[in-house]
């Protein structure tokens, strides 16, 4: 037979490994009622021959209070395990998502430029064909807008190249570089105005205007 105050003490394994192994609250709070119960009916037993029975029940109180706020913590250090666990989960399954969904949108963007730079490629051609050729018999309203077809030809196809470069942007550190948003607007103003000029627009851009 085990000593009394030794077999007491064993009476605190049960619920701390039970707020460790279970989730659920209700069995681990069952078990701690239940040995509080017999670590304090066993203050009945020793009472009888120890000097201070005051003291004795004052520590199985606070022993007890301990073992409560040891398997309160217990469980919720066990719940957010499992709370860490999930959420581990939940990121490395949005990782794989987004490592997929970037995979794709690196096939489709070189499936649409390599769509797109073919027939812009064509059009360039041909541009530049008949600015060669037949420019002599062309007035000069035909001539600045097949030179406005060829520049927004050559500015879709650096577009392009721009999407492409942009997607590839995972793969490079980033780099800070002073870009002109005068100059930028300016190129906005002129394309717009070259797209309808017939509208009587005023544009007003600060100068020296640049951002990094």
């Amino acid at each position: 037979m085990l000593p009394l105050g030794i077999a007491v003490w064993l009476l605190y394994i049960p619920p701390l490994m039970l707020s460790l192994w279970r989730l659920k609250p209700a069995p681990t709070f069952f078990f701690t009622g239940l040995c509080s119960v017999l670590i304090l009916l066993a203050y009945f037993n020793i009472s009888v021959w120890v000097n201070n029975p005051h003291l004795a029940l004052l520590n199985r109180l606070l022993a007890i209070c301990t073992l409560w706020l040891t398997v309160y913590f217990g469980l919720r250090y066990k719940r957010a395990l499992e709370k860490i666990a999930i959420l581990a989960s939940e990121l490395t399954s949005r990782a794989s998502e987004l490592e997929a969904a970037n995979k794709e949108l690196e096939a489709f963007n070189y499936t649409v430029s390599h769509d797109l730079r073919k027939p812009l490629s064509g059009i360039i051609g041909y541009c530049e064909f008949v600015q060669e050729r037949c420019a002599i018999d062309l007035d000069d309203e035909c001539r600045r807008d097949l030179r406005r077809i060829h520049d927004s030809s050559l500015g879709m196809d650096q577009l392009i190249d721009t999407l492409l470069k942009f997607s590839l942007l995972k793969d490079y550190p980033i780099t800070r570089e002073r870009v002109n948003l005068t100059e930028t607007a300016k190129e906005v103003a002129a394309n717009l105005q070259g797209l309808e000029p017939d509208r009587a627009v005023t544009f007003a851009i600060a100068e020296g205007l640049t951002a990094d």
